[in-house]
């Protein structure tokens, strides 16, 4: 089985094809689900030219070698859990040829059914809640707390989510007349996620 990335140079160019390991299953995200031509979607995706123009190349390059095959190329996707837990995160796209996995892309989602700006409520699994923090670090000064079930309204979309280099995934928090924030979102992918959208 061959899997195939998509890395994109800014202009919407393909860099580079390289091979990598793929698992049907990955911390973090959902299941497969094949792409229906009239299927509603509830998410929108692609924010830049780099993940546009990425997505660009990946369903060329598909389409290419399904060409080439002689047989239509078959889609599919998948999402991170952090869609649903806060509106924003990543969806996967994927293409088969022959029930052969060839190729991936993903970009990021947000989801369109809910309201804007996002409600998001505290739900630390360690002590009862989180720490504000000026920059995306453990090693940040702390400026605030939230406490377990406390409710923020974060006016950004996407939502800004970067990991640190330890594979903590950071949340900046932008709230009205109140200073930027960061917080800890995850300690890595797929484990437990500190923030709810709120019901």
């Amino acid at each position: 089985m061959r899997t195939t990335n998509l890395f994109c140079l800014s202009t919407g160019l393909m860099l580079a094809i390289a091979p990598l390991s793929f698992a049907e299953t990955k911390p973090g995200w959902g299941d497969w689900k094949p792409i229906a031509i009239h299927e509603e979607q509830n998410f929108s995706a692609g924010f830049s030219n780099i993940e546009l123009g990425g997505y660009l190349d990946f369903e060329y390059y598909c389409n290419d070698q399904a060409t080439e095959a002689n047989i239509e190329t078959e889609y599919s996707y998948r999402f991170s859990d952090l869609l649903d837990y806060i509106g924003t995160g990543k969806v996967e796209y994927r293409c088969s040829i022959n029930d052969e996995p060839f190729a991936t892309h993903i970009m990021t989602a947000v989801k369109t059914d809910i309201s804007y700006p996002v409600c998001l409520q505290v739900q630390s699994d360690i002590g009862n809640g989180l720490r504000l923090r000026q920059d995306n670090n453990l090693s940040a000064p702390i400026i605030g707390i939230l406490t377990n079930d406390s409710k923020v309204y974060d006016q950004s979309s996407p939502a800004l989510i970067i990991p640190d280099t330890t594979g903590r995934q950071w949340l900046l928090l932008q709230q009205n007349h109140q200073e930027n924030a960061w917080v800890s979102l995850s300690e890595k992918e797929g484990a437990h996620i500190n923030f709810r959208l709120c019901s």
